[in-house]
């Protein structure tokens, strides 16, 4: 599975989100025509095509249309579990822009919700136990029970890739991926959000998956925003998170970073926000990633006064954040609660703890930093087990 961005700070999504939405700037980019929805179409292959271009047999042997129509299904190609997996191609004035790929699984005719959600992936096993009991139609969210019985019938849909990509976007639109004026860029983001948008809507709506799906989930992905030094100081991060081989990063380019994760966070979900995605708050913990979710009906229009049409209104929509550990933990932060265990288990008492956790605090370890790192194993953990709302009690993150 990808690995997926986790932020910290509450403070730098509403400022993102301020100066994304900032009025001034607005209105010196607003597009003297209004966008052209007709330009955009989305391709989604025949799954027996995709498997004839796929097809590695001998020379000698046919392509036999019979063999293989047992490993499609009406939206994608089938796998080892009952979920069928496809692409999609965006376009936009015919050049190919963007891409995308889902997982689409009908509920009707399969089995064990969990089990098959788990053969296909870690990333859907995670997700399908976090939305549904097992059966797969009883949602576990509050969120989902709102949105009625029918989301937990038929197709379900996991978007997991979805991408414009602006710099060809640019190229067809102004004749250059190259960087341009302030102006030119901002009217460029919102024509990305745009096409995206009006992309996600014709593929959700009009394509195959028409009428086949009752609910889909996405989690947006902060990477494909990122500039190169943006994306290099995320590197490193993940390095050290990996691996403790690269060099600590500064506070200032910790903060760099995170102003810049939640930035394109931010303008991911945007074109989900557009088509009545909601974020799903029960689900967020310190370390958690964001899942957006929406039905048929909010999509397709038919659904909620929250569906917002323009670039400016998803923008401008407060968002909750994903809590999480503000500072990495060091040694000495776990050798404190392996001093308190020796007080829980029986092995130490009061005051050789007290004196242990003084001679820890003296070498630099933070009490805040080890519940933090605790507060976010036992959210992991219920997590994959049986998710629920987080406790109302502040995180010690924060």
């Amino acid at each position: 599975a990808p690995l997926r961005t986790h932020f910290a700070a509450s403070h730098i999504l509403n400022t993102c989100s301020d100066l994304m939405a900032s009025p001034a700037k607005r209105a010196k980019t607003e597009k003297e025509t209004p966008f052209d929805e007709s330009l955009v179409t989305v391709d989604v292959p025949d799954p027996l095509e995709t498997l004839r271009a796929e097809f590695d047999g001998d020379d000698d042997e046919a392509f036999d249309e019979e063999e293989w129509l047992d490993q499609c299904s009406e939206v994608g190609v089938k796998g080892e579990s009952a979920f069928s997996r496809n692409t999609v191609t965006i376009f936009y004035d015919g050049a190919s822009v963007g891409s995308g790929e889902f997982f689409h699984l009908d509920r009707m005719e399969s089995g064990n919700f969990y089990q098959e959600c788990d053969m296909e992936s870690g990333e859907l096993q995670t997700i399908g136990v976090a939305l549904f009991e097992r059966d797969g139609a009883t949602p576990k969210l509050q969120a989902l029970k709102r949105l009625g019985p029918a989301v937990g019938e038929d197709g379900f849909l996991y978007l997991s890739k979805w991408h414009v990509d602006n710099a060809k976007l640019r190229n067809k639109v102004f004749g250059t991926a190259g960087e341009k004026g302030e102006s030119e860029s901002a009217a460029s983001e919102e024509l990305w959000s745009d096409v995206s948008s009006a992309a996600l809507r014709k593929l959700l709506t009009t394509t195959v998956l028409a009428h086949n799906w009752t609910l889909v989930v996405y989690i947006p992905e902060a990477d494909p925003h990122l500039g190169a030094a943006d994306a290099n100081r995320l590197r490193n991060r993940r390095n050290q998170w990996r691996s403790g081989g690269a060099a600590p990063t500064s506070a200032e380019e910790r903060r760099l970073t995170d102003v810049a994760i939640a930035r394109g966070w931010r303008l991911d979900v945007t074109p989900f926000l557009r088509n009545g995605f909601q974020q799903a708050d029960e689900l967020l913990r310190v370390g958690s990633v964001p899942y957006f979710f929406a039905s048929y009906d909010l999509v397709s229009g038919g659904g909620s006064p929250t569906t917002t049409t323009s670039h400016r209104q998803a923008t401008a929509l407060a968002l909750t954040p994903v809590p999480a550990p503000s500072e990495p933990v060091r040694d000495e932060d776990l050798r404190v609660q392996d001093v308190v265990r020796r007080l829980v288990d029986g092995t130490g008492t009061a005051s050789q703890v007290r004196t242990s956790l003084r001679g820890l605090l003296d070498s630099g370890a933070s009490l805040r930093r080890s519940c933090a790192l605790q507060y976010y194993i036992c959210n992991y953990l219920q997590g994959v087990a049986t998710p629920r709302a987080p406790p109302s009690t502040p995180s010690p993150a924060g």
